[in-house]
């Protein structure tokens, strides 16, 4: 058991294997990091056609989703061929899309009862 442990602890923290069942998440020490490291504008191809497909499924009404759907799956087929900027302009559009979805919030206004005439 003892042995197992240690080839364990060499295995991952000495010789850095990697373990694809842990995932890990970066470290930002300040808020600009955070930032710059979240734009979108400093983001590979890999990791924009991710968040394109998280945004999508997102979409609730099938009016919408059914065509940006096809665009994505088009951009998927040819990765190489896809321009990064290509890929920001339809991830900037599911965004929009997905502002223009969320319902308005309802808002209340409470009247005082000197308005409603009552004293």
């Amino acid at each position: 058991m003892q042995r197992n442990r240690k080839k364990l602890f060499d295995e991952l923290f000495i010789d850095g294997k990697k373990r694809p069942e842990v995932s890990h998440h970066p470290l930002y020490v300040t808020a600009d990091q955070r930032v710059v490291a979240e734009d979108i504008n400093n983001a590979t191809k890999e990791e924009i056609l991710k968040r394109i497909a998280d945004k999508l499924q997102q979409v609730s009404d099938e009016d919408v989703r059914g065509p940006l759907s096809i665009k994505l799956e088009l951009l998927k087929a040819q990765p190489n061929k896809a321009k990064k900027d290509t890929l920001i302009l339809l991830y900037n559009e599911i965004i929009e899309d997905l502002q223009d979805l969320q319902p308005m919030a309802e808002v209340c206004i409470p009247q005082d009862d000197e308005e409603n005439g009552n004293q």
